[in-house]
């Protein structure tokens, strides 16, 4: 899975390039609305700054490591991995913080283990002889306090223990997509935040809430009316063209 590409050849004009930008702003739209509520958000590193002549200036991130993934509904699961597959594995940057993914799977990660070296070095260690001597004054307890050997130097073995959960077949999608197809919408105005099914918090203002809630409804009885009357002509209704407006704005600005 990808985060979509710039669309557009070499010899593309800037308003074909804008509408291939616009066409896959909706299919990645589509594919949020298929696959809700398989979200996870990225957490991306700390903004480092570099001095220029100009200034100081952000740095861009060039580890893709330093992103993490975290389930946005924590109690299906916390932190996640992108499997290596995925075209997103290596990003070091992504087009939004959210993104959506087709399937996870538990994965068994190996853990350093003593080797049979480290284990009869382990076994040669001083051990407390009892009780008895604890009541003794004048016990010698030397050998109590020996420091273990440095075990740093060997070579570990290996054996599968914990597991990681791995996502793979992701796509970054928009904030707006996410209001529009994913699940009840709650506006906070004090806060100035939306959150979508108690999981998913966004910084906007009420007014964006507000605004989503009433196009979701009109979709919806728009999508209703389709399906009786089958015959029922949608292009050029002023609901889906604010929506395909609405969802491609990120895309307009970028």
């Amino acid at each position: 899975g990808g985060g979509g590409g710039d669309g557009g050849g070499g010899g593309a004009t800037h308003s074909e390039r804008l509408r291939a930008v616009h066409k896959a702003a909706l299919v990645r739209a589509i594919v949020c609305a298929g696959l809700y509520p398989n979200v996870i958000h990225a957490k991306l590193p700390d903004a480092r700054y570099v001095e220029t002549a100009a200034g100081a200036v952000e740095s861009e991130n060039d580890d893709a490591k330093k992103i993490k993934y975290y389930l946005a509904d924590r109690t299906a699961g916390g932190r996640v991995f992108m499997q290596p597959s995925c075209v997103l594995f290596s990003a070091t940057k992504l087009e939004s913080a959210w993104l959506v993914f087709h399937s996870k799977h538990e994965q068994a990660q190996p853990q350093p283990l003593l080797n049979p070296q480290q284990q009869a070095a382990s076994s040669s260690l001083p051990r407390s002889s009892g009780n008895n001597n604890n009541n003794n004054p004048n016990t010698n307890n030397t050998a109590a306090a020996t420091e273990a050997p440095s075990l740093s130097t060997a070579t570990p073995s290996t054996t599968p223990s914990s597991s990681k959960t791995f996502v793979r077949d992701v796509c970054a999608v928009s904030p707006f997509a996410l209001l529009l197809f994913g699940g009840d919408v709650t506006v906070h105005a004090e806060e100035a935040t939306v959150v979508v099914d108690e999981c998913i918090r966004l910084a906007a203002p009420a007014r964006v809430g507000v605004l989503v809630k009433q196009l979701r409804n009109e979709l919806q009885r728009l999508l209703h009316d389709k399906l009786k009357r089958p015959e029922l002509e949608l292009s050029g209704s002023p609901i889906l063209d604010a929506i395909v407006q609405l969802l491609t704005t990120d895309a307009s600005d970028a």
